[in-house]
């Protein structure tokens, strides 16, 4: 090849490369135009040992909703809302090609999806709890399992970890008290909300000024923000059927029972199983009076599980225990609730899977608690959730701490939605039922608060795809005060972590996420008008 046939050569790769340049350009500003206003901005996660931040540090996410920690490397724009980007572009921007050879080399040797049967979540540095005591336990009893706890963590274990969340069989989270566990509470509340194979340990907070979290002492004001989240914590797992545990030898020796009768299971048909037959059977046997065949009058749902499970039940704790919207008809001028068998399924199974203990645990006031349900889900047609929306008794729910320094709620939001004659809830306390009944739900998580139990229950309502809107502001990375209380770099660091975990699962769900207090009300009233 001649000089000139070369140089002809590199002219004609430099014009492709800037026609592809030109590419992208043209649909990031058509982007633009449709959203305007909105950047993109590409969050990068901090090194750490244990990857409880792992793949949704690496969302990409619109610039400006809230501002980042010092950790993350961003490209700062204002807006107001947070998008995603579809996780194949996030993977080939974030892997170099050499890491790619590495991936396909893993995966090739890896286990094929479906083949572990347990994620080992939660807690992770400075806490020993998977190498001291789970991993011994399972490797004992021959089970499968995957440990995101690593000596060296790196971008390429992100959608290794991910398959290996989507695939176990049960997902066992462990939040210890040695740290602030401000990613892991997001994260299992979450997944309470939208997974029933989740197994739940909590273990007793006792902190109180000066006990050492996350290698540092802290005050009774965070002791308390922390355990506020747990009860949090401890409700929403509660209102979802799993049995929370105080220590890790009881909560394994349940996954381990779960896993044999999984395996039971799978080798019969499930319509032979002696408790789907014996549900079955009541189901038929109580099944009168329906508008159509299929269905059941709540009334009858009460008098079968009194057969069932010998306990006497009225209708509000029927729905309760749903937590689901149940199909509804007028009949005769008479609001009536049917149930399908799936649904009265899901409800009965849990009382015959009841344990005997008592439901007040570590001082946690968590009321009915039941076993993990690994039978039959519950299925919801899209008209059933549709009819029930006119039901709902509040405009929009306030979320959000409230104070003498923290006065979103007074100064803003309730004066802006009186003056559009909507109604409110102003929760003090987490009322899981109000909250599930209101139209809109409005969470605040202001740059003066920890605000760990908000985001706690913003998470669990993310997956339980309420209509919502979030406003998020990170905590000031120089220098911070809640309360009166100067916090250290490492808590800044922790709760923004947070934030930027909350902010991504909101985006997922196209849930909107705002800084400005004003204008996500605003997008809330709009929502409940």
């Amino acid at each position: 090849m001649d000089s000139d046939d070369f140089h002809h050569q590199q002219q004609q790769q430099q014009q492709q490369q800037r026609r592809r340049r030109s590419t992208t350009a043209v649909l990031l500003q058509q982007h633009q135009q449709q959203q305007p206003g909105v950047r993109w901005r590409a969050v990068q996660p901090a090194r750490r040992s244990c990857s409880a931040v792992t793949e949704r540090d690496m969302m990409m996410v619109t610039a400006g909703a809230w501002q980042p920690s010092r950790q993350h490397s961003l490209t700062a724009k204002r807006s107001s809302r947070v998008y995603r980007i579809p996780r194949s572009v996030q993977f080939s921007r974030l892997l170099e090609k050499d890491q790619e050879k590495h991936i396909r080399g893993i995966k090739k040797n890896s286990r094929s999806p479906h083949s572990y049967d347990v994620f080992l979540g939660g807690s992770c540095n400075p806490t020993t709890w998977r190498q001291d005591l789970a991993i011994p336990y399972l490797q004992d009893a021959g089970v499968s399992f995957y440990n995101p706890q690593v000596d060296h963590w790196s971008q390429d274990l992100i959608e290794i970890e991910h398959a290996a969340k989507e695939s176990a069989t049960i997902l066992f989270y462990v939040i210890d008290s040695q740290t602030r566990n401000v990613v892991s509470d997001i994260e299992t509340a979450n997944f309470a909300g939208n997974h029933n194979n989740l197994v739940l340990v909590i273990h007793p907070q006792d902190a109180i000024a000066g006990s050492v979290v996350a290698g540092e002492p802290i005050s009774f004001r965070e002791a308390e923000d922390i355990r506020e989240a747990l009860t949090t914590l401890h409700k929403i797992a509660a209102n979802q059927g799993t049995l929370v545990f105080d220590n890790i030898p009881e909560a394994l020796n349940n996954v381990i029972q779960i896993l044999k009768d999984k395996n039971r299971q799978s080798n019969d048909t499930v319509e032979d199983n002696p408790t789907y037959r014996k549900i079955r059977d009541a189901f038929n046997k109580f099944n009168v009076d329906a508008p159509g065949p299929g269905k059941m009058k709540i009334s009858h749902v009460t008098r079968a599980i009194q057969f069932l499970a010998n306990q006497n039940l009225s209708e509000n704790d029927v729905l309760n225990l749903t937590s689901e919207h149940q199909d509804t008809k007028d009949v005769g001028g008479n609001h009536q609730v049917y149930f399908t068998f799936n649904q009265f399924y899901a409800v009965a199974s849990k009382f015959l899977q009841l344990p005997d203990k008592n439901n007040r645990r570590n001082g946690f006031d968590i009321g009915h608690s039941y076993r993990l349900n690994v039978g039959r889900p519950l299925y919801l047609s899209h008209e059933s959730v549709e009819t029930t929306r006119s039901s709902k008794t509040t405009d929009i729910y306030l979320a959000g701490e409230s104070g003498d320094d923290i006065r979103w709620r007074e100064d803003i939001a309730i004066p802006m939605i009186k003056k559009s004659n909507l109604t409110y809830h102003a929760a003090s306390k987490t009322d899981l039922s109000v909250l599930l009944d209101a139209h809109t739900l409005l969470f605040v998580i202001p740059n003066n608060s920890r605000s760990l139990a908000t985001m706690t229950l913003a998470a669990y309502s993310i997956a339980k795809s309420c209509r919502m809107v979030i406003c998020i502001q990170n905590l000031s990375k120089d220098y911070c005060t809640v309360r009166g209380e100067k916090l250290t770099q490492t808590a800044i660091n922790d709760y923004n972590r947070g934030r930027i975990y909350l902010a991504d699962l909101a985006s997922r769900e196209r849930v909107p996420v705002f800084e400005s207090i004003k204008e996500a009300v605003e997008i809330a009233v709009q929502k409940s008008l």
